[in-house]
């Protein structure tokens, strides 16, 4: 049917537009780091001049012109303003890449470095999938004696573990994870084949007070045995999907408690005629 809910104006940046640019960002400046010794020197003067270069060079073009997006337009002033609550202003406010350059400088100093960005991995899949999986991994962290951790930047609310390792309602992590694991992702591959430690989490960017980095932990299992599960899961979804049962069911194979408070907030609920629907 191709039904997709009517796109919502927001007044000022879309958060879609904000990750976005946040992610590109990010990305081009731990690989110039890479590509010119800064990461090894932790020179945090140089480091902050070039993530200055790294955001102009990803905002110039909007704060020149209308931002992106039919209905959500936003005047140059808006990006310029966009820019101070990146890198801070005069007023001596905090900006938000400069308290996470300050967090990222702590684990350098710990013995991680930045080892890729924006890892593409391809035709992930198991025997009882009927279909493949396939996935951008934001950036990849190596550890000489810790291993390996898969990191999702978040511009608003990460999910909990519960809801990655329990519910089985985020398939993110878990994705990054067995695609890693199996060998898919080429920047991975020599460590993950000599079997060290492979962990996931989410890089917080929401506000400059609250840049985090957040492990998901399983409580309870091991990585592996949330894998097997995780697997089991996505085997049922293709189950539901070859047999055509497209039934409006919120999460229907996640463990998600109260699954029916998720029909509160549906764009479609007028389409589906569930009670809790209405």
């Amino acid at each position: 049917m191709k039904v997709l809910p009517l796109e919502e104006f927001v007044a000022g940046i879309s958060p879609a537009d904000r990750g976005s640019l946040l992610h590109k960002t990010l990305a081009l400046f731990t690989r110039r780091c890479r590509e010119n010794g800064l990461m090894g020197e932790r020179d945090r003067p140089a480091m902050r001049e070039l993530l200055k270069e790294c955001v102009e060079e990803v905002l110039a073009p909007f704060c020149l012109t209308a931002g992106p997006g039919s209905m959500n337009a936003v005047t140059p002033h808006g990006w310029r303003v966009e820019k101070c609550r990146w890198l801070g202003d005069e007023t001596g406010a905090p900006g938000l890449l400069i308290e996470w350059l300050d967090l990222e400088l702590k684990r350098l100093e710990k013995g991680w470095e930045w080892l890729c960005e924006e890892s593409s991995f391809h035709g992930l899949k198991f025997d009882e999938w009927p279909f493949s999986v396939s996935g951008r991994i934001d950036r990849i962290d190596r550890h000489k004696e810790k291993g390996l951790v898969l990191w999702d930047y978040k511009s608003g609310e990460h999910p909990a573990a519960k809801a990655v390792t329990e519910y089985f309602a985020d398939p993110q992590i878990p994705a990054y994870l067995a695609a890693s694991i199996s060998g898919q992702v080429f920047e991975a591959e020599e460590d993950t084949a000599s079997g060290v430690p492979v962990s996931g989490g989410y890089i917080g960017l929401k506000t400059a007070s609250a840049v985090s980095h957040v492990l998901v932990i399983p409580k309870g299992r091991t990585w592996n045995e949330v894998l097997d599960i995780w697997r089991e899961k996505v085997a049922l979804v293709g189950k539901m999907l070859a047999s055509g049962n497209f039934s409006a069911e919120p999460y229907p194979v996640s463990d998600v408690p109260h699954k029916e408070n998720a029909c509160r907030i549906c764009p479609y609920k007028v389409l589906c005629g569930k009670k809790e629907a209405l």
